[in-house]
């Protein structure tokens, strides 16, 4: 079983450039690959993965290219320089020239859909979405400097719509609100997100409080504005919620984070697989039908039939 969290890769036009559109986005992910053998095979991947902790890295590691779509692997492994036997405390490896090995490795399935620029990537990857945001500028940001001068790359987690709505439903009062919001790809972006895009702004930062006290309710302008955040940005409120019964007068300060609410699907593994090919037809099935416009009732559910693709 895999769950995947999903983010969108954005390479937003600057001045007069145009949307870069699927034949872009695949070479985005071309180059990312062509990038990556070559650290791999001069050896200084170190350089290029993303540094997890002290020893434990993340990186790209293999690519295909069916028709719409990029799928293959990132890796998370453990970089030594020593390895001994636990019992005799001999040396079992030693690294030369300052070349590690790696003691721990994992494969973690992802799926890039070039049409929406919506990645899709096994939550097994164990990192936050803050530090994946990182490694995905990290990784990417080279290549778009390089191949796309003409546009600004964002990357932004996919967040639960219906978390956000059950703060309007259950908050009494407000005391912060915090919204970073990227400027949308496509022709199908409405309200806020559309404006920005035919404004060609790339960035909006809005911070809302209420001082030493509280707001009863906010302003209509900034829910639309926060509505638009899934997929485009990051928002944190602060709010009170009734605590007891509602002859009670107490109240509860709770704290929404919108990175902290991923959006997800489950995808089962087959025993009728024959490659990994029909695994990762069954993912890009499932990312296809996510709208981050709504709600999905099917959301953090499995795929009802694993051995099919529809």
């Amino acid at each position: 079983m895999a769950k995947f969290k999903i983010y969108n890769i954005q390479l937003l036009p600057t001045g007069d450039a145009e949307e870069v559109g699927i034949r872009g986005y695949k070479k985005l992910f071309s180059e990312l690959r062509d990038l990556n053998a070559k650290h791999l095979s001069s050896q200084t991947h170190l350089n290029f993965h993303y540094q997890v902790s002290r020893d434990i890295y993340i990186g790209p590691f293999e690519f295909n290219f069916p028709a719409g779509y990029v799928t293959g692997h990132f890796v998370r492994y453990r970089n030594t320089e020593k390895v001994t036997d636990l019992a005799t405390g001999k040396t079992l490896f030693k690294a030369k020239n300052g070349k590690g090995g790696v003691v721990t490795r994992k494969d973690i399935p992802f799926v890039f859909d070039a049409r929406r620029h919506f990645l899709a990537i096994d939550s097994a990857l164990q990192i936050s979405t803050e530090n994946f945001i990182s490694a995905l500028q990290q990784l990417l940001k080279p290549i778009a400097s390089e191949h796309f001068h003409q546009y600004d790359l964002t990357v932004n987690l996919i967040s639960k719509p219906n978390e956000l709505e059950n703060v309007f439903n259950t908050a009494v009062s407000y005391k912060t609100v915090s919204i970073h919001l990227n400027g949308p790809n496509g022709g199908d972006a409405l309200d806020v997100l559309g404006e920005m895009r035919d404004t060609k702004m790339q960035t909006l930062v809005l911070d809302v409080s209420a001082g030493s006290g509280r707001m009863p309710r906010l302003p209509e302008f900034v829910k639309r504005m926060l509505r638009s955040v899934v997929g485009h940005g990051w928002s944190t409120v602060s709010y009170f919620v009734q605590d007891g019964g509602p002859d009670e007068q107490r109240e509860r300060l709770q704290n929404y984070d919108s990175r902290e609410q991923p959006r997800t699907f489950i995808v089962h593994h087959s025993t009728n697989d024959t490659s990994d090919t029909e695994f990762f037809a069954r993912v890009a099935h499932r990312l296809e039908g996510i709208d981050i416009s709504k709600s999905d009732l099917g959301e953090d559910q499995g795929d009802e039939n694993p051995d099919s693709i529809g």
